[in-house]
């Protein structure tokens, strides 16, 4: 890595970090802890290197549906329409212009989210580093939710994936720290029981045996459309799962806390119906940030079960025919990478996707665990040219 480069990738994560401390330890708005990163990352949209004829068109659709966003809903949605865009677009700019080291999620891991493991370990309560009697396993203790165990485990996962992939085109041998921390990533997604990632990494795990000699396409698609959309069915599909009732644990993957009044999607196919309900009712415009609420809040003259959490019923509720823009930019990736018969590449923004889908956001880079598997995704164009497949 060059030196100018390597100097603005480490003022990048350095932002980066920023933002992590802070969700950890301050209570700020997400728009205050990113606006360092946001910043830099405008200065760098302002450079040479970064004006490729790709990116230039990113930047002009994105400042685009922005500025539509701001005219048809309000500046909350307009800001936050800009940040979910323009973050894949820096993450295209670190991967494709400062060449990051494809391990850097290692990096991470040991030099951040381990030392707040043992500070979380000794000053805060709920850190199991074995499983506990539900079978539940949290390096980052109370403050955080499950989902943070199910992205970093995932990050590590993929990240360890690449690697040996890359190190076998290359004719080396597999390192016995990708291996390692590969079964460690697999150890803490599982151990999170957060459903919106297990689910998706088993059919992934499929996606992979199916298709590891060469991707069909059309069948890719299939499989594709067919794991999404079977998410919003999720509540008729539980109701032929009784005989896991049997077994303790698979029940419980099953079923959330308060099922009997959430029901299996934890409340999200009320949301689903509700977000659909109100991209029709506003003349497929969006309602904007009117659209988001909390769970107990008191919506349509009924109390939420959900948080508006549902990423792709969200955007069609915010932002109306643009969110459908949205969606068809993501979907594009995967079919991308599916024409470039890049298995990895595919493989990876399917599961991104499908966790977005499950409720937690994947497709925005502006946290670093989300950034870092971006970059992973536009690294796995190189190691297929390498491979020659």
């Amino acid at each position: 890595m060059k030196t100018r480069n390597k100097i603005a990738f480490l003022i990048i994560m350095a932002t980066m970090l920023y933002y992590q401390i802070l969700s950890w330890f301050s209570e700020i708005g997400r728009t205050e802890k990113l606006l360092p990163y946001l910043l830099v990352s405008l200065i760098f949209m302002l450079l040479p290197g970064f004006s490729s004829n790709k990116r230039g068109l990113m930047v002009v659709g994105t400042i685009t549906l922005t500025l539509f966003s701001l005219a048809l809903h309000d500046f909350v949605s307009a800001k936050n329409l800009f940040i979910m865009l323009l973050s894949p677009i820096v993450a295209y700019y670190v991967a494709d212009v400062l060449h990051p080291p494809l391990r850097i999620a290692y990096y991470w891991f040991f030099l951040v989210l381990i030392p707040y493991s043992l500070y979380a370990f000794t000053s805060i309560e709920g850190v199991f580093y074995l499983p506990n009697e539900n079978w539940q396993v949290d390096f980052f203790g109370i403050n955080n939710t499950k989902h943070l165990m199910g992205l970093a485990g995932s990050t590590l996962v993929w990240t360890s994936v690449f690697s040996i992939k890359e190190t076998s085109s290359e004719g080396g041998k597999t390192k016995y720290i990708d291996i390692i921390l590969g079964l460690l990533g697999s150890y803490m997604l599982i151990g999170s029981t957060a459903r919106s990632y297990i689910l998706p990494f088993l059919v992934i795990i499929l996606y992979l045996l199916i298709f590891r000699h060469r991707i069909k396409q059309w069948f890719a698609y299939i499989y594709f459309a067919t794991a999404i959309m079977s998410t919003y069915m999720l509540e008729s599909i539980s109701s032929y799962a009784s005989p896991l009732k049997e077994h303790t644990i698979l029940d419980k993957f099953t079923k959330t806390d308060n099922f009997e009044l959430y029901g299996v999607t934890s409340g999200r196919a009320w949301l689903w119906a509700l977000h659909l309900k109100w991209f029709q009712s506003s003349n497929y415009i969006g309602k904007g940030s009117s659209a988001t609420f909390n769970s107990g809040d008191t919506v349509d003259n009924q109390i939420a079960k959900a948080a508006s959490e549902s990423v792709y019923t969200g955007l069609l509720a915010i932002y109306g025919f643009m969110g459908i823009v949205v969606i068809i930019a993501h979907i594009s990736l995967f079919v991308f990478a599916v024409k470039k018969n890049n298995l990895l590449g595919s493989a990876l923004i399917f599961f991104m996707m499908y966790v977005s889908v499950l409720g937690d956001f994947l497709m925005e880079s502006s946290a670093p665990l989300t950034m870092l598997l971006f970059i992973l995704y536009v690294r796995s164009f190189s190691i297929q040219q390498k491979i020659g497949e």
